[in-house]
């Protein structure tokens, strides 16, 4: 079995999402299944500076933190450190954010 890891996801469509990814094969095919997906964009900054925006990817259904994208869909992915900025970046935005799905998230820290 193969093992989950971080990575931005470009997809045809132009977006690029980042989440936990797991490549696997349904039906003969190859898919990624992609935990708490976010949308990355880029945001100008007083318009000299350019920064990097996370939000969720699918606003609508904030309580679908799996998503599964068929390879057709995808034009590249690219495997992030587990100790580069973008992750520490991500599990700030999970763990930090207002919505009930990532209160309850159980990767989250127990408060013992």
């Amino acid at each position: 079995m193969e093992e989950d890891f971080y990575a931005s996801v470009k997809l045809v469509s132009g977006e690029e999402i980042f989440g936990e990814v797991m490549p696997s094969e349904e039906n003969g095919r190859t898919v990624l299944i992609v935990s708490d997906p976010v949308e990355i964009e880029t945001v100008s900054m007083d318009g000299r500076h350019e920064g990097l925006r996370m939000m969720p990817w699918l606003r609508s259904m904030p309580n679908e933190n799996i998503v599964i994208i068929p390879m057709d869909r995808v034009i590249t992915v690219v495997e992030a450190r587990e100790d580069s900025e973008v992750v520490r970046y991500y599990h700030c935005l999970l763990y930090t954010s207002p919505s009930p799905r990532d209160r309850t998230r159980s990767r989250m820290p127990s408060s013992a």
